[in-house]
């Protein structure tokens, strides 16, 4: 699940403590890379002309009809791939008691997890195109240009249908990268968005975050008049490796 009910979704974005955080608090923004920025060379950048013709061969003839029409239209991908310059993605997990996101993101649990809660409206402007939760298989694209090809008619309009494209290739990847549980809002164009303070609920604190670096953490949230609360993980002896949040507020 993507939102904690049918208004709100509620996003973990796991950070180091730096100047760029402390950039991003202080203007209230949270910023939306370009696919050539991310660390894994396959993600956002599956072929997607091979995914479709892949989809082409495997598809009964109906599909298959469907797709070569499709992979005919050469001005819808030539926007498709103006498009895929101009966007910007922001990724969040969905999960706070993860290890491996603390350690990988979060500078070996010395940094933090900031919690936001973003109203369904605010997916509802000019420049966010989607957001959507990441699959994690084989073939995601071939698997849903063969879902296309047997009902074209149920994804909507040509537009509508590229921007549903668009977002499902920056929120597909291969199966190794499930531990992340991620999801990602997609935004034209990339870059830093301001968002009201109020949508940063929750700042929680790593095993080894350092004292003074909490400390600075909160005094520049407090002086920009945040409502977020505070927590800290703590390992829980319940078992071995498990660790769960304390509230510090």
């Amino acid at each position: 699940m993507l939102s904690s009910n049918a208004d709100d979704y509620l996003l973990f974005k796991f950070r180091t403590i730096d100047a760029r955080l402390f950039e991003s608090l202080d203007r209230s923004e949270i910023y939306f890379a370009r696919p050539p920025q991310l660390n894994d060379p396959f993600d956002c950048q599956v072929d997607v002309a091979k995914a479709l013709e892949n989809a082409t061969v495997r598809a009964d003839p109906k599909a298959r009809a469907n797709l070569e029409r499709l992979r005919a239209m050469d001005e819808f991908f030539e926007q498709l791939q103006a498009d895929l310059k101009a966007t910007g993605i922001c990724s969040f997990s969905l999960k706070l008691n993860n290890a491996l996101m603390w350690a990988h993101y979060a500078h070996n649990h010395r940094g933090v997890c900031l919690l936001y809660k973003f109203s369904e409206a605010f997916f509802y402007t000019d420049s966010i195109v989607g957001i959507g939760r990441i699959e994690y298989s084989v073939d995601p694209l071939v698997d849903w240009f063969l879902n296309w090809g047997r009902d074209p008619q149920s994804y909507g309009e040509w537009e509508r249908f590229r921007d549903d494209l668009l977002v499902k290739m920056l929120t597909i990847k291969a199966p190794a990268w499930g531990h992340e549980d991620e999801a990602r809002i997609v935004r034209k164009p990339d870059g830093a968005q301001p968002v009201d303070t109020d949508c940063l609920v929750q700042i929680c604190f790593g095993l080894q975050t350092p004292q003074s670096e909490a400390d600075a953490v909160r005094k520049l949230v407090g002086a920009r008049n945040y409502k977020a609360k505070f927590c800290k993980m703590e390992r829980d002896g319940k078992s071995d490796f498990g660790i769960h949040a304390v509230d510090i507020s």
